[in-house]
Parts: C-alpha cells; sequence; structure tokens
C-alpha cells in the first residue's frame, strides 16, 4: 500500500514519476500546487480507495480517470471549484461512500445527480448553499447515514432525515 501526502511541492515534472506508482491507495492532495488537469496526466489512480484535493481546480478530466478506480471509497472535494460536468463524473464513482463537497457551490440538479450513488454513507455539505429545498433530494440518497451541513441548518435536515444522523 502507497500513500502519498504532503503534495504542495509537486510540479508538472513529476507526473512522469508518478505514473510509476501503480499502487497508490491513499492521496492527500490538500493544499497541491497542480491542478486536476494535470493530475489526471498521471497513470496511477487505478487502484485508489482514498482521494483529497481540497481547494483544487480543472478536476473534470481527474474526476473521469478515477471512475476506473474501482474501490474508491473516500473523495474529499472540499472547496474546489467543481464545475457541472464534475458532479456527473462524480455520479458515476459507483464504489464512493464518503464525499465531502463542503464550502463548494452545489445546486438542487447537481444534489441530484449524486443521489444515483447507492453506497454513499456519509455528504459532507457544509457551507454549500443548501436549504430546505433540497430534503427532497436527499431523501432519494438510498444509503445515507450521515449528513454534514452548517450548525444553522442542523435541526431543520434532522427533522426531515429522521433515518439520518446530521451533524
Amino acid at each position: 500500500e502507497l500513500q502519498i501526502y504532503d503534495t504542495h511541492g509537486l510540479t508538472a515534472k513529476c507526473i512522469p514519476s508518478l505514473s510509476k506508482f501503480t499502487q497508490i491507495s491513499k492521496f492527500d492532495g490538500n493544499n497541491c500546487t497542480l491542478d486536476g488537469a494535470m493530475l489526471a496526466r498521471a497513470n496511477c489512480w487505478n487502484h485508489i480507495r482514498d482521494f483529497q484535493l481540497a481547494a483544487g481546480e480543472n478536476c473534470t478530466a481527474l474526476l473521469a480517470k478515477l471512475k476506473m478506480a474501482k474501490r474508491l471509497e473516500y473523495v474529499n472535494l472540499q472547496r474546489c471549484q467543481l464545475q457541472p460536468q464534475d458532479f456527473k463524473a462524480l455520479s458515476e464513482l459507483s464504489t464512493l461512500q464518503y464525499l465531502n463537497l463542503s464550502y463548494s457551490k452545489v445546486t438542487l440538479s447537481q444534489l441530484k445527480l449524486l443521489s444515483k450513488l447507492n453506497r454513499l454513507h456519509t455528504l459532507s455539505v457544509v457551507d454549500c448553499g443548501l436549504d430546505r429545498r433540497a430534503i427532497p433530494v436527499l431523501k432519494q440518497f438510498k444509503g445515507l447515514k450521515v449528513l454534514q451541513v452548517l450548525p444553522s441548518n442542523k435541526a431543520m435536515f434532522a427533522a426531515a432525515l429522521p433515518k439520518v444522523t446530521v451533524k
């Protein structure tokens, strides 16, 4: 098992070397200096289980690559500048169990796309712009057990989603 941390010093020159690591299980790209498009050029994502790219940009190509990861369970994209097509790619990550989109804008239609993730049990959407209109969509998440939201919205979501632990 190979885990890569502390990626704030990576440059584009490291992509060929990164591609040699074909057994990466965890990638902590929080504060990474490379954007998603650059990371997508690496061929090392097939065995990833835990992927973090907080504050990332240009994620579309990388999310498309992550679809090949058959054991991907955990994705943290908090504070990312996600595009509409990124939510389509996320909705196709069928093994996903945990998704953190906190501090990223999420619309109701984007949230609906994510409701296809049947194995997703934890969704973090703190300060994503969701309000009571998101409740019918959240009820469509079949496996959702934990929902993380702003403290000011906690009671509203908890009352509407009694089978979900709202934090």
